[in-house]
């Protein structure tokens, strides 16, 4: 009998870490939500409405949402692969394009480009 639970929790093992986590942090939230004096179960289906309730909702949470996947799959993509570096390249390249400048109004412009090839130079040179 022990042997068969055993067999079940390492089949369930992926899932239940996740699945606590999200209990808790609707727990918190809730617990939150509900200390400031609004009811927590309208605040989550105004989110859940927000975010899942139309099209344009679902747009804006993939569209948000999708550099965090992409994220997330590189670093397991990389840990699995044996290595364990959570971007410290990209954090001093993009230190590199912020300090030489580079616009934040969306231009694309040469400045840009070059202050972009800096970035690839010292992510680069990190390896």
């Amino acid at each position: 009998m022990s042997q068969s639970r055993s067999a079940l929790y390492l089949r369930l093992e992926p899932f239940l870490l996740p699945v606590l986590n999200l209990g808790l942090a609707l727990l918190v939230s809730g617990l939150i939500i509900f200390s400031i004096g609004e009811n927590p179960l309208k605040a989550l289906q105004v989110i859940f409405q927000g975010s899942f309730g139309s099209g344009e909702g679902l747009g804006y949470t993939l569209f948000y949402s999708t550099n965090y996947i992409f994220t997330g799959l590189a670093v397991a993509v990389a840990y699995h692969a044996g290595l364990f570096n959570i971007d410290t390249s990209g954090n001093a390249g993009m230190w590199i394009y912020r300090w030489t400048g580079a616009p934040s109004n969306g231009h694309d412009t040469t400045h840009t480009k070059v202050a972009f090839e800096g970035n690839v130079v010292v992510s680069a040179k990190a390896f």
